[in-house]
């Protein structure tokens, strides 16, 4: 569990909030600083900080005129003090204070952005003003409290428990630091309760950080969750109950009090959590921001309660009010439109999860609805790609939970738009950025200027800067912006062709996509099973799949995936270990087709197959959440043996030609694609017999000249060797319809953006590809490598894999691997299926044919041919 951040959004408060209460103007008046040194050097420095906060989290990214204010308030600061500070002191203190003005600005940025490098520099910063700060300046607990919060920030994002440490020991030494009888300890450190907090904090985070490593829940350290409960609760005893941040404490102590109760048959703890929050909310404001995340923890709360005791109190009327406190406290989180994105998705998710436990499924599709509308702002493009891969993370599953209530309240249109609205979020974003977007600068610069300023804002994290001077300006901010975006898109959205921006789409048009066959969207949702087959000319046909569960596809998936992680299609490993990973194979492929495949065909009619005749009837698989790491075109009762043939009625291959698609949408899109005419040389053929630090592939060569005498120049290009660099490959995606690539692929299992081509001067990565991501519009990339199509198990809806990126880039259809193949079998499928495609075959119907003439001589062997795959719309 990502503690800190789940702890943030309870309502509590990092300490830069109480720290730059006194920096702002209370009570509407200036606040008159002392003329001693240092609290007006200091004040000075944090005052221009503010500003630049305010600016950040209300209008985006700064101006240079709001830069040149800000830093000019500072820079007026430092002259109209410098005569006050003893010439001895004044250096290193000024140099020590710019430091960590500038710290706290690096780490609003990182707030924001999500960049280590921005943490990274506020480290060094925050150090920096350490090492020059005189010993006895009461400054010295601040910086080291602005040093704790750097790494706790770090974790939020990244999971290293080495800067969990590092913020837990600063944040000790803060505190320790603090004057113990001085009014600079209120200027400086703002309240110790402030730091007691986040230290309180911190500790939890190592506590569930440690219970839940290897992925195998167990008690965390005892003494860290005591620690943690004894520094909160001190944190909000010594807080006046008059003092903003004072909600924020009990909400942060209710969530340690709910970690606690998970250890105890004892209700108090939760019975105390309730009781804490709901004072919370009483304390805190309607109008402010960080009401939303106190909402959403007091439902946590209460949910909790009944989950892990019920109605055991006696009271037949306590439960259904406990109940309706959940989803009201949910609902209103969420509508809170002033509060961070992050915090609604969240709050709307809780909602729809308590109102479907609770049997109210239209309260529930109303909830998950909101959800899935505002994950586009979580994952917006203006953010770093880890953090927008690392959001979406957070909200998988979303997307399946909103159709299966969409579906449970008899509307199965509204559940397609869901499940495409809410998956694939990376690539339809790019695509809409690059098409809409692109397409509003050209029309209005103007108006594509202020709304992509205006989106910027409303993404933004309530971050450093957060406390009640800021707070309100940021919630102030929030409503204006919130309100500016919804002017500004309905006034796009008058603009001939862009009535839909931004806008899903609705089912008549996705449809369109089934055109030249059905698509099967899977969904798998922890609320139940169906598949959805959409139809061009109809209404979507919902096939219930009562014993398909979600863990049970999570099973099966980490089956096969240890399977070919221990080699896949690769025949040189020991017989006894591919024996063994071959068996697994087929146990999944029987498995899915009898929980998914098999009564999906029943439904479209395909019941059995013609003996001795190729199957004529397409499909698409359009496979959501874990599904979509498991292959539902190779499924089937296969023989066991490569002696005895398969019957062609038990496989998936012998009823109907599979092809995939991520979403409706992107087959649509495929769909509407018109190639262009092809230039001369058309088709790119790339081959790598060597790179260097890897394996030799041999059969490359054999595959080149199969590719040769099928298309022989000047139809076609062929690189190898030092000719295949990144820089010159990606120059040639525009020029080429048509590429073939035939070298080493690595899939990262730890950043799916790193998955690339090994070609000769090194890899070429997904991230990379992207970022080149111009409208190429080819026609065909076929993939000859392995795991080109193999996706993050934590982001299988976003199809995060070079298959994808092809996609992305323009490339109408994509044949690719989805784990490692056999050199000569690679070479051999190329063959056959080129020598199909190039005699007008569409390319699924291509792909089909070779490998079944695969799969034909090795019936017995899927890890051998069921890693090829055609994505696209042909």
């Amino acid at each position: 569990m990502n503690t800190i951040g789940a702890r943030r959004q309870w309502g509590g408060s990092r300490r830069w909030r109480v720290r730059w209460r006194k920096v702002g103007i209370p009570d509407g008046k200036l606040w008159h600083p002392p003329t001693t040194y240092p609290g007006l050097v200091l004040r000075a420095g944090l005052l221009a900080g503010a500003l630049v906060v305010v600016l950040e989290l209300t209008i985006g990214p700064l101006s240079i005129g709001s830069a040149v204010i800000a830093f000019g308030m500072s820079f007026l600061g430092w002259l109209l003090t410098l005569r006050r500070i003893p010439p001895h002191a004044a250096d290193r203190a000024k140099s020590a204070a710019e430091a960590d003005r500038r710290g706290m600005i690096e780490l609003v940025a990182f707030s924001a952005t999500g960049r280590a490098l921005r943490a990274d520099l506020a480290v060094r910063l925050f150090r920096h003003a350490l090492a020059v700060v005189p010993s006895d300046d009461p400054a010295r607990a601040q910086y080291r409290a602005h040093l704790a919060d750097a790494p706790a920030m770090r974790f939020e994002r990244t999971g290293d428990p080495d800067d969990l440490d590092a913020s837990i020991e600063w944040d000790r030494l803060a505190i320790e630091a603090a004057p113990a009888d001085s009014v600079e300890q209120a200027m400086l450190l703002a309240d110790v309760a402030g730091c007691l907090t986040n230290l309180a904090l911190a500790l939890l985070s190592r506590f569930e950080a440690t219970e839940g490593q290897g992925g195998v829940v167990r008690a965390g350290r005892p003494a860290d969750l005591d620690e943690a409960l004894a520094i909160a609760t001190e944190a909000v005893a010594g807080t006046p109950a008059a003092d903003p941040d004072r909600a924020g404490y009990l909400s942060n102590l209710a969530g340690v009090l709910q970690v606690k109760a998970r250890y105890a048959d004892d209700p108090a703890d939760l019975d105390r959590a309730i009781e804490l929050v709901t004072e919370a909310v009483a304390a805190t404001a309607a109008e402010r921001s960080v009401r939303a995340a106190i909402l959403d923890n007091l439902g946590m709360a209460v949910a909790r309660r009944l989950e892990r005791f019920g109605d055991d109190d006696g009271d037949d009327d306590e439960g259904p009010v406990r109940r309706r406190t959940v989803v009201a406290s949910h609902r209103a989180a969420a509508h809170t439109r002033a509060a961070p994105t992050g915090v609604r998705v969240k709050a709307a998710w809780h909602w729809g999860t308590a109102a479907f436990a609770g049997g109210d499924h239209t309260e529930a599709l109303a909830a998950f609805s909101t959800a899935v509308e505002l994950l586009p702002q979580v994952a917006w493009h203006g953010l770093a790609d880890d953090t927008r891969r690392r959001q979406l993370a957070l909200w998988s599953g979303l997307a399946s939970d909103a159709a299966c209530a969409a579906i449970a309240c008899g509307q199965p249109r509204r559940s397609v738009e869901l499940l495409d609205q809410g998956r694939s979020l990376l690539w339809s974003q790019a695509l809409r950025l690059r098409d809409d977007l692109d397409r509003l600068a050209a029309v209005d610069p103007g108006l594509h200027h202020e709304l992509s300023q205006v989106r910027a804002g409303l993404s933004r994290p309530l971050g450093p800067g957060a406390g009640p001077l800021a707070e309100r300006s940021t919630t102030d901010g929030r409503r204006r912006l919130a309100t500016r975006w919804d002017d500004l898109l309905a006034q796009v959205r008058t603009l001939p062709g862009f009535e839909m921006l931004f806008a899903p789409l609705p089912y008549d048009e996705l449809r369109s996509a089934a055109a030249d066959g059905p698509v099967a969207v899977v969904n798998v949702s922890r609320f139940g099973c169906e598949a959805l087959l959409v139809v061009a000319d109809g209404d979507p046909t919902v096939v219930p799949l009562p014993t398909l569960t979600f863990d049970g596809v999570v099973e099966q998936a980490e089956l096969l995936l240890g399977a070919v992680a221990r080699g896949g299609g690769d025949d040189r490993r020991p017989l006894p270990q591919w024996e063994a990973d071959r068996h697994v194979m087929l146990d999944v492929l029987q498995w899915l087709w009898e929980q998914v495949v098999e009564p999906v065909l029943t439904a479209l009619g395909h019941t059995g197959a013609v003996p001795g005749e190729e199957p004529t009837a397409r499909l698409w698989w359009c496979p959501t959440g874990p599904l979509a790491l498991l292959p539902l075109h190779a499924a089937g009762r296969h023989s066991r043996t490569n002696a005895r043939p398969t019957p062609a009625a038990d496989l998936v291959a012998g009823r109907v030609v599979s092809s995939y698609t991520p979403t409706v949408v992107a087959l649509l899109r495929a769909r509407e694609q018109v190639p262009a005419a092809r230039p001369p040389t058309w088709l790119l053929a790339v081959g790598l017999t060597r790179t260097p630090g890897r394996a030799d592939l041999p059969a490359v060569r054999t595959e080149l000249a199969d590719l040769a005498r099928l298309l022989p120049p000047p139809a076609s290009d062929r690189w190898t060797g030092d000719q295949v660099t990144r820089a010159r490959l990606l120059a040639a995606l525009a020029r080429y319809p048509v590429v073939h690539l035939a070298c080493h692929a690595v899939r990262d299992r730890t950043d799916p953006a790193r998955s690339a081509l090994q070609l000769w001067d090194g890899p070429l990565t997904v991230a990379e590809l992207a970022g080149a991501a111009s409208a190429v519009g080819g026609e065909l990339a076929y993939l000859s490598a392995c795991e080109t199509a193999s996706g993050d198990h934590l982001l299988a809806d976003e199809a995060l894999h070079l298959a994808g990126v092809f996609s992305l880039v323009g490339y109408r259809d994509v044949v690719a691997t989805g784990w490692a193949v056999q050199d000569g079998s690679a070479a051999w499928v190329a063959g056959a299926f080129y020598s199909a495609w190039l005699a007008q075959l569409p390319v699924g119907v291509a792909l089909h044919r070779a490998v079944e003439a695969l799969r034909v001589s090795y019936p017995a062997d899927p890890l051998r041919w069921a890693p090829y795959l055609h994505t696209g719309g042909s």
